[in-house]
């Protein structure tokens, strides 16, 4: 996943570019990014989803839910 992070247009996302992420967001992805555990990170007011690869399994045979509104994402639970 570090390498779709990394080669995404995060301008075109809610989140906005990554050089303009606080420190705080860009602190959890490289941690997530570095686990083996399943963890994806659920940011701002759209939902905005970062997941690492461990999480993969836990979509199934869905696509990577990377820049995606988290309560769009098929059959996973929605943020209270």
């Amino acid at each position: 996943m570090t390498r779709t992070i990394d080669e995404l247009d995060w301008a075109a996302t809610p989140l906005g570019p990554r050089s303009e992420w606080p420190l705080s967001l860009q602190a959890v992805v490289k941690m997530a990014l570095g686990s083996k555990f399943p963890q994806a990170i659920v940011w701002g007011p759209a939902y905005t989803t970062i997941h690492n690869d461990a999480f993969l399994p836990i979509l199934d045979e869905k696509p990577s839910a990377i820049a995606d509104d988290f309560q769009v994402v098929p059959g996973l639970p929605v943020p209270p």
